[in-house]
């Protein structure tokens, strides 16, 4: 069964769908209802168009800069059509990880609202995570039949209870629902690949890590340290750039690990920031030949 497309490359900047899924066909949200759940959850909203299966709604107070050129992001609800769980193959499924009845979910659902967030992409990489979570949330409220949500950017599922009920707040929230880390098992049976998934979305790069004797959870846990410092700090490294390192499960300045401009081993298609580990460090070589990681 050939990628979903989304799956194949991602554009820096690019869309960053929303898909609600559904057991059975939902109406659209009345207008007014949903103007007002927006601007608890996002600020000042207009109508910008509604037909009787779609929306759309300017977000005034999330103005994106494109060159010399100004505009609302553009916040977008599809008509509920069809869900195909099935054409989600067995690799974007073994990284739903934080879904064990993924399977059963795909399955069930087969309807589907996607919600979108037209020119997000001239925002800053901070407002434009906060602004899509605070969406999210919006959406959980317009929708309480939501069975569960999938983010095809970051190839992540969850059911809504999980996002509901999460304590994360600012940035964090982004990076636990909008970003994934990844850990695949590599051919030679001696190293292990980390990476993430999601950061394109906000123009940043994802990171991946190719290593061997180091306890996996360490190599998430620095993972997560760095997205969340090129969310606030941005993206300014350079080939041969260093950053702390892990020693004995924390970060320590006094190990050194270096910085360069790849492309992923791992699909989808992106330019990544490797960081390789220090003494830790595996060789490059091709991608594993198993669909699960």
């Amino acid at each position: 069964m050939p990628r979903p497309a989304q799956e194949k490359s991602l554009r820096p900047g690019g869309p960053f769908p929303i898909q609600l899924l559904f057991q059975n066909k939902i109406p659209q949200p009345d207008q007014k209802q949903a103007l007002s759940v927006l601007e608890k959850h996002i600020g000042k909203v207009e109508a910008a168009s509604q037909d009787e299966n779609a929306q759309s709604f300017l977000a005034r107070e999330h103005v994106a800069r494109f060159q010399d050129n100004f505009s609302s992001v553009v916040l977008s609800l599809s008509p509920c059509m069809p869900f195909q769980g099935e054409k989600l193959d067995a690799f974007v499924r073994a990284n739903m990880w934080d879904c064990p009845d993924r399977d059963a979910l795909l399955q069930n659902c087969r309807w589907q609202v996607i919600a979108g967030d037209a020119l997000a992409g001239g925002l800053p990489a901070v407002e434009r995570a906060e602004l899509d979570m605070d969406w999210l949330m919006a959406l959980l409220e317009l929708f309480p039949s939501c069975e569960a949500v999938y983010f095809p950017s970051s190839g992540k599922l969850f059911h809504p209870e999980q996002i509901r009920n999460a304590p994360f707040t600012g940035i964090q929230r982004f990076l636990h629902f909008g970003m994934n880390v990844r850990m695949f098992q590599m051919p030679d049976g001696n190293s292990v690949l980390t990476d993430t998934l999601g950061l394109q979305v906000l123009s940043l790069p994802d990171l991946q890590y190719h290593y061997r004797s180091m306890h996996p959870g360490w190599v998430a846990a620095h993972a997560y340290t760095m997205a969340a410092s090129l969310l606030q700090y941005g993206d300014d490294f350079q080939d041969g750039d260093t950053v702390d390192g892990m020693e004995n499960g924390q970060l320590s300045e006094a190990v050194e690990w270096t910085c360069r401009r790849e492309m992923a081993i791992i699909q989808p298609s992106r330019t990544v920031l490797d960081i390789a580990p220090g003494q830790y460090a595996a060789p490059r070589q091709q991608p594993p030949l198993a669909e699960q990681p």
